[in-house]
């Protein structure tokens, strides 16, 4: 999705509030962010889609079964890290399978939607 991170970051324009509300009203959104701003670096589709999986199946990462990570991973490949690619709130290389925090989300402690600070 990401073919040029400067050119993108240009064409990004605030979110409403509604919109805000609409991309962060998917619990595993906020995991998957909260998670990027904890490690503060890109990680794997994979590592990500694990430690959702784990929050969300309230147990360590070693105790998941292939179904519980399969679950979350293809949710997240398939829609969810499109969705806050394309709003600008993460950078999601789908040919690599890394995903990161865009400056904007990251310099913050919160993301900034549209002039409200949420996360």
């Amino acid at each position: 999705m990401i073919t040029d991170a400067a050119e993108k970051k240009n064409n990004i324009e605030p979110l409403s509030t509604n919109e805000a509300y609409d991309i962060l009203s998917d619990q595993r959104r906020r995991y998957a962010i909260h998670h990027l701003k904890q490690l503060d670096t890109a990680v794997s589709v994979q590592d990500l889609a694990e430690q959702v999986a784990a929050w969300e199946n309230e147990k360590p990462i070693e105790q998941l079964n292939s179904q519980e990570r399969k679950r979350v991973y293809i949710s997240l490949y398939q829609s969810h890290l499109s969705t806050l690619d394309d709003e600008g709130i993460v950078e999601y290389d789908e040919e690599n399978g890394m995903v990161s925090l865009t400056d904007a989300a990251d310099e913050e402690d919160s993301v900034d939607l549209g002039g409200r600070r949420i996360i």
